[in-house]
């Protein structure tokens, strides 16, 4: 599909198997290609007897929008993983590493594999890799919005289906950030590098944990598509496909359903979505329990009126007005300067479990402390700095100023969640430039009931 070179390129990758498509084609069409401006990758797996055909319905369908649709054997993980590194991973139990799943891990690394193979990270600059079965029911943002609400280093997926992790049934990433998500299982099998070997994970999970080693972050939107089928015999790995009299259409997971066709409706009543800039905590509530998690993208109809201002600007607007009055000389920001604040603030979230109706802001004061900390000196030792003049950040609002009574060696800057330590490592520059001294480390993430996060390995930072 030709595009203009101004505007920005979208890649849609299907990946799994072609199940529930010759019913979803029209909504996969209408409600994410064409909104979205987007071309189609298919990377499936054998499963059907009729896949030749599905794949024609596609090129018939589709035409020029699609780059091409291709079939592939499920692979022997034994063979996949290589060195043993599969047995000795299956080992930690969980459903994450099941017959199913593991080949959804696969799917991911195949995907990454073709788009490197075929140049086509160069080619596009937003990336959405998603299964076959989806029911879309509300219109994607174009490109160039969702481009605005994901940074690098951001992942979006939908809220809700998560199981104390990531749903990682559809997600959006730019150009710059594809690769890594797409080979992060991959690399944590054949590395045997997933932390906590005695933990139950679930798929889920296992994502969420690997997000925080490869210093990904989540961002959600709301649910706009459900898992549906052909018919009540389809083939499914997990439950049962049911069928609902209210909407007359089939489905497999019944919650995922109803938000998606409630969502449907608030956008019925005001069509428009909003940008997020920065992320904002919003309350998630599943079956499996409730927690505040970090949105990027929301329907305009159900985001908090506080966070719709502070995504338009207002506030920021604001300040920059005060500003200008206090010091009686300059000028009002222009939109481009105020474009280039928000591009400094938009990594300086907080993800974290707590109660609903709490928001984050940007204008949130972040508190500092530089007095000696009983027991940091082990974390420090053979390094130019100690416990008086390391400052601790959690990661939320805006990227944080250096104290100005700090030593004229300057302060160390030191994460201490992991959504701080991804802000750090995306913004390094712009933290230097301010007189920060970056403790650089590798962060190992345990989340264990209770959201504890374990921030270990802080004696690998260079001197400065």
């Amino acid at each position: 599909m030709e595009e203009s070179s101004s505007r920005p390129r979208a890649l849609c990758c299907i990946w799994g198997e072609l199940r529930g498509i010759l019913v979803t084609l029209e909504s996969l069409l209408g409600q994410v290609l064409e909104p979205m401006g987007a071309d189609l990758l298919v990377v499936a797996q054998r499963a059907l007897l009729d896949d030749q055909q599905r794949c024609q319905a596609l090129r018939e369908s589709l035409g020029d929008r699609l780059l091409s649709a291709e079939l592939y054997d499920k692979p022997d993980p034994e063979v996949f993983f290589g060195d043993g590194n599969f047995e000795d991973m299956s080992k930690i139990k969980g459903n994450w590493i099941n017959a199913g799943n593991t080949q959804v891990l696969i799917n991911h690394k195949i995907i990454a594999d073709q788009l490197s193979s075929k140049g086509l990270i160069d080619l596009y600059d937003l990336f959405m890799f998603t299964r076959s079965d989806f029911m879309h029911l509300i219109p994607f943002p174009p490109a160039g919005d969702l481009l605005r609400c994901v940074g690098r280093g951001d992942v979006l997926t939908q809220a809700g289906h998560e199981f104390g992790g990531v749903n990682y049934n559809l997600a959006i990433a730019r150009a710059d950030t594809a690769l890594r998500y797409l080979l992060a299982p991959y690399e944590t099998i054949v590395s045997r590098s997933l932390p906590n070997r005695q933990k139950t994970y679930n798929i889920e999970l296992f994502w969420r944990v690997i997000f925080g080693q490869k210093c990904l972050r989540n961002l959600r939107m709301p649910i706009t598509c459900f898992v549906t089928a052909e018919s009540t015999d389809d083939r499914t790995s997990w439950r049962k496909i049911q069928y609902s009299e209210e909407h007359q259409v089939l489905f497999k997971y019944e919650v995922q359903m109803e938000e998606a066709f409630s969502n449907q409706c608030a956008w019925n009543r005001r069509p428009e979505w909003t940008i997020l800039r920065p992320p904002l905590g919003l309350q998630v509530t599943e079956a499996h329990g409730q927690a505040r998690r970090l949105f990027g993208l929301q329907l305009a109809e159900t985001v908090p009126e506080r966070a719709a201002q502070a995504a338009t600007g207002s506030k920021r607007e604001a300040a920059a007005e005060k500003k200008a009055k206090a010091a009686c000389a300059e000028p009002l920001q222009t939109p481009a300067q105020e474009e280039a604040v928000e591009d400094t603030v938009e990594d300086g979230d907080v993800e974290k479990d707590g109660p609903a109706d709490v928001e984050v802001t940007t204008e949130e004061a972040v508190r500092f402390h530089g007095a000696p900390r009983k027991g940091w000196d082990r974390y420090f030792r053979g390094m130019h700095c100690n416990a008086r003049n390391v400052i601790t950040w959690k990661g939320r609002g805006s990227l944080p100023e250096p104290p100005k009574t700090g030593p004229s060696s300057g302060c160390w800057l030191l994460p201490t969640s992991d959504e701080a330590a991804v802000a750090v490592a995306q913004q390094q520059d712009a933290l230097r430039s301010m007189g920060w001294r970056i403790v650089t480390s590798e962060v190992e993430v345990l989340r264990d009931l209770g959201n504890k996060v374990r921030l270990q390995d802080f004696a690998k930072v260079s001197a400065a």
